[in-house]
């Protein structure tokens, strides 16, 4: 009888203990999630976490009959998560350790998010997003529905400029909220937003904008695995301006043309400084491109009425399959030299001669030094029309 009521004490106080730690568990480490679903009738609601290069689900909650939910979660450090209802995912929105987020979600889990360290405020820019993107989906379906009328390429041409300006009105509000808020981890997702599918900031035209976010995200935010993805994307991004800005520095007039050597149409190897002493064309083309292949008969022409004069072709074809790039030369009797680069749109040459797109051309005289470069088949002859006798009398 003693030791059984000893034993009970002991039992007693240890649940005392117990319950007492439950009460007294330090939540400072956890973000708690809060809110309710309009019209739920059944289902549970699932928590992703988004991590640099993809998402994963941590945890999930059966909303109660009225819709309403509650979760905790402990976390280590600021991050990104989604909810995702079935088919129905919410918009990204940003955490902190210590967090308390109320949702107001609709059926289609859009929601309006209050609390947070930084939540509210990217709430309020994500729904510039879906207001955007709502108006875009308007836009798409009038062009489409318009498409076998005879009003469809007026109809288009004003559909067109609505996205462009719908784009550029979300783009200054973007740039707006990053200066308005510079210490905010979610400019990672201000940088990257994606309306309608189509990126807001492009890294060609953009790129002073992601160096700017990245500054400030090293400034407030470094150690975070967030961060350090976009530094090191950022990273590559200045490598790859500054290679492309010595490049244009090697491609000015009157600069020796990067060398060029690839296999031709029989397999033998050709070199681009084997064929000095006319004034030579340099054409970059791809067979699958419908451009190229209609650039073609103008290059022809082209070939054809100053040939006699010194003027040749050295045509660099961008193909993974030397047979289909055979085969369009002698569909298109391009009787000129003709190789092809298998390693297609991975090719070092393309950012050797900066090709973003093509056709592209580079003209060179006969000791292989750049004259000119040209977009189009049309301005290339126009050149030549003016100023081709002058070039060939030097």
């Amino acid at each position: 009888m003693f030791f059984q009521k000893h034993f009970l004490l002991a039992i007693s106080i240890a649940s005392i203990l117990i319950f007492e730690s439950c009460n007294n568990t330090d939540y400072s480490d956890a973000i708690q999630l809060s809110g309710s679903i309009a019209g739920y009738e059944s289902g549970y609601l699932v928590l992703f976490s988004v991590d640099t290069a993809s998402s994963y689900p941590i945890d999930s909650v059966k909303p109660d009959g009225n819709g309403n939910f509650r979760l905790r979660i402990a976390v280590e450090g600021e991050g990104f998560y989604f909810f995702k209802k079935g088919r129905s995912v919410s918009v990204v929105f940003p955490a902190f350790p210590g967090d308390s987020l109320q949702f107001d979600f609709n059926p289609s889990l859009k929601a309006v998010v209050q609390g947070g360290r930084e939540a509210e405020i990217y709430a309020e820019f994500s729904s510039g997003i879906s207001s955007a993107e709502a108006s875009m989906d308007s836009l798409t379906r009038a062009m489409l529905n318009a498409r076998h009328t005879p009003d469809f390429a007026k109809i288009r041409a004003t559909t067109d400029s609505a996205f462009n300006r719908i784009k550029f009105e979300l783009k200054n509000e973007a740039i707006a909220f990053i200066q308005s808020n510079p210490s905010l981890l979610s400019n990672i997702l201000v940088i990257n937003a994606m309306p309608g599918r189509a990126v807001l900031f492009d890294e060609t035209t953009d790129y002073n904008h992601f160096f700017v976010v990245d500054s400030l995200l090293q400034l407030y935010h470094k150690g975070n695995k967030h961060v350090a993805f976009f530094h090191s994307r950022a990273n590559r991004l200045r490598n790859r301006i500054e290679a492309e800005r010595e490049a244009m520095l090697n491609l000015t007039p009157g600069s020796i043309a990067p060398e060029i050597s690839l296999p031709g149409t029989s397999g033998q190897v050709m070199n681009l400084k084997d064929k000095p002493g006319k004034i030579t064309l340099i054409y970059f083309w791809t067979p699958t491109d419908a451009l190229s292949r209609k650039s073609n008969a103008g290059i022809k022409e082209l070939y054809e009425k100053y040939k006699g004069d010194g003027f040749a072709v050295f045509a660099v074809s961008f193909d993974p399959f030397m047979d289909r790039f055979t085969n369009a030369v002698n569909l298109d009797k391009l009787w000129w030299n003709n190789v092809n680069d298998t390693l297609g749109m991975k090719s070092p040459l393309l950012s050797e001669y900066q090709i973003s797109g093509f056709p592209a051309f580079v003209l060179i005289d006969k000791e292989g030094r750049i004259i000119e470069r040209f977009l189009s088949d049309k301005a290339l002859a126009i050149w030549l029309e003016e100023n081709f006798a002058k070039v060939d009398a030097k």
